[in-house]
């Protein structure tokens, strides 16, 4: 019967997505000015001083920075796009979040290198600090490697610098991110993806019990 198909096809499709992980693939963290709308950041964030959060700017002038240019794709970041006279003064916080949920966080890694101008204060992923530091101006750090501290849903990634109010900014390239899926096991489905695969049984019991009766 056409109708008992599409009940058992609908019930087996719920059964597989109570049994399944997210399929979609984890966002995580950007390097500096990749993902811009206009001359902001979408992605990174930046607090001068005591002031708010805001969306970091692209910076356009080049004091003589590290692939300002390239040839990676991650571009410098600062509180404006001449990333001079900074509203608040310094220190500098940027920070940028990437959502794990569907994810496994004991399962994830992260690795990128950063410069800044002037000096790095702090590196923290979710309170966590790094053991190196970004380099300065005209060169790349050394590689930093989280590959714990991550937790389940929104994580932050956090950088603070110094700077002089003359030129100052941060960029980071991220050379690596790895996660994976949960597994059906430690998935627990929606309270509605219980109610669908209840409907879709029953359905498919009603249908079985007509056909015996007839």
């Amino acid at each position: 019967m056409p109708g008992s198909r599409t009940l058992r096809r609908a019930a087996l499709t719920l059964v597989a997505a109570t049994a399944t992980a997210s399929a979609l693939p984890a966002q995580g963290p950007s390097s500096t000015g990749v993902v811009v709308s206009g001359s902001l950041d979408q992605r990174w964030q930046v607090q001068t001083g005591t002031n708010p959060f805001t969306a970091a700017s692209v910076v356009t002038n080049n004091p003589g920075w590290v692939n300002f240019a390239g040839p990676q794709a991650a571009r410098w970041i600062s509180f404006s796009t001449t990333a001079s006279n900074p509203p608040g003064g310094a220190p500098y916080n940027f920070r940028t979040t990437f959502d794990l949920t569907g994810f496994d966080p004991t399962a994830t890694s992260l690795r990128f290198r950063c410069a800044v101008d002037n000096a790095t204060t702090s590196i923290v992923l979710n309170g966590v600090g790094a053991l190196s530091g970004c380099g300065v101006i005209n060169a790349f750090g050394t590689d930093i490697t989280f590959n714990s501290g991550f937790v389940a849903g929104v994580n932050t990634l956090q950088i603070q610098a110094s700077g002089d109010g003359t030129t100052d900014g941060l960029i980071v390239d991220v050379l690596s991110f790895q996660t994976r899926a949960l597994t059906p096991s430690s998935t627990i489905p929606e309270p509605g993806t219980y109610a669908l695969l209840g409907t879709g049984l029953a359905g498919l019991g009603l249908v079985a019990r007509r056909r015996r009766r007839a």
